[in-house]
């Protein structure tokens, strides 16, 4: 027979609530949205104070980054056949410019933008077969559009987690809520 779950009573409008020990999963959950929340928050204070758009990237990178764990990232524009760098965080400016000059890594990039959708590290390294030398797996852990309207602008690529766990679908999904935010900054400076 299953132990019946511990509630508080509650008055007689409200439901019985579950206590903190029955259920960790769901307070871990709740911990996990209301940091997001603050996130959205402070993405949203940053696209008001300034319209510059470097410091507008790299500030939003860094918040990015942070709210997913991630050592390193990267935000590339399109320019035409090209890749320009607009921030980084983690990384130097010598593995900056690899990630967009590569010809293999250039590839990933290309493949996501085109392609329109987030793609994580191995996904891509199926999709797109290394173009000369270059890395056989994409260099980033996860690669998101910075999709506006009816055109992508760029490519956001978070590196690793710092606790080495993959990205989860919601993880993925949050990173395109902000990286729609982001493409709407660089679309606005």
């Amino acid at each position: 027979m299953e132990p019946t779950p511990k509630t508080t009573p509650a008055p007689p409008d409200r439901p019985a609530r579950p206590e903190p020990d029955d259920q960790p999963e769901l307070y871990e959950k709740l911990a996990r949205d209301a940091a997001r929340l603050m996130v959205v928050h402070e993405a949203g204070r940053i696209l008001r104070s300034t319209h510059d758009p470097e410091k507008l990237t790299t500030e939003l990178l860094k918040i990015i980054a942070d709210a997913l764990f991630s050592r390193s990232g990267c935000v590339a524009a399109l320019r035409g056949e090209h890749l320009e760098v607009l921030a980084t965080v983690g990384l130097s400016e010598a593995e900056a410019a690899a990630l967009v000059s590569n010809p293999a890594e250039a590839a990933f990039w290309f493949a996501v933008a085109d392609g329109a959708e987030p793609k994580g590290q191995s996904e891509l390294a199926q999709e797109v077969a290394p173009a000369g030398p270059g890395p056989a797996r994409p260099a980033l852990a996860v690669y998101v559009p910075l999709w506006l309207e009816e055109r992508v602008l760029g490519v956001l690529g978070l590196g690793p987690r710092v606790d080495g766990k993959p990205f989860t679908p919601a993880d993925e999904e949050f990173l395109v809520s902000l990286a729609s935010h982001l493409a709407l900054a660089l679309s606005s400076a």
